[in-house]
């Protein structure tokens, strides 16, 4: 990647089945890196950080008696093309009463973004860690790195993962499957219930199914 060559990354985290409407239209501003640290307040949350490569938006909704969740994010490339980069389905059991909390970082340097989320409900805790920085290993120019419980996977097997929190140890399942190139924000609650329908449907001796963990 040369270093005109300009990533927006927006990433949303979306627990709930209504429509959040991400800044993913937000224009590039500065030239410095800088770094966020909080927490996420419950219903919608939204922070946003960039660097002279890319822009990293992150919004935060959650709500009770909802699930699954999702955890998604995508890139917007200076061609205009869109890939998503991964989404996570995430089977919770948040309600009224339920100790919640989710810290989280952003980190956006000269070059690289970085962005750690813990969600935790009540005894299930999923820890979120995504990196893009420039390198040749994509065709974009890019190097992705992606950990989901301190677990490296490997997103040439697929982007699309079940998160079961519904138990203290959460349980970690990859899909390869077909994924549109971005989630149309106006459809946006449409199209993550036709991907959850999707890998519900793909049996788990399937060879597109990749158990990262088990239930003990």
């Amino acid at each position: 990647m040369t270093t005109n060559t300009i990533t927006r990354l927006s990433l949303v985290i979306v627990l709930n089945t209504f429509l959040f409407a991400s800044s993913s239209n937000a224009q590039f501003t500065g030239s410095q890196g800088g770094s966020s640290e909080g927490k996420f307040i419950s219903p919608r949350h939204e922070i946003s950080g960039a660097t002279l490569q890319n822009r990293l938006s992150v919004a935060f909704l959650i709500k009770e008696n909802i699930t699954p969740g999702y955890v998604y994010a995508e890139s917007t490339y200076r061609t205009g093309r869109k890939s998503i980069s991964f989404i996570c389905i995430l089977r919770h059991r948040l309600r009224d009463g339920i100790h919640s909390e989710f810290p989280y970082a952003l980190r956006a340097e000269s070059l690289s973004c970085s962005f750690e989320n813990t969600v935790k409900i009540d005894e299930s805790i999923v820890k979120i860690n995504y990196s893009i920085k420039p390198g040749a290993v994509k065709k974009d120019g890019i190097i992705e790195a992606l950990e989901i419980c301190q677990l490296p996977v490997d997103l040439s097997r697929g982007r699309v993962f079940q998160i079961d929190m519904t138990e203290s140890a959460p349980v970690i399942t990859q899909y390869q499957c077909t994924i549109p190139d971005f989630i149309n924000r106006q459809k946006e609650t449409s199209s993550l219930q036709e991907i959850w329908d999707t890998v519900s449907s793909i049996p788990e001796e399937d060879s597109r199914v990749n158990k990262i963990n088990k239930k003990e």
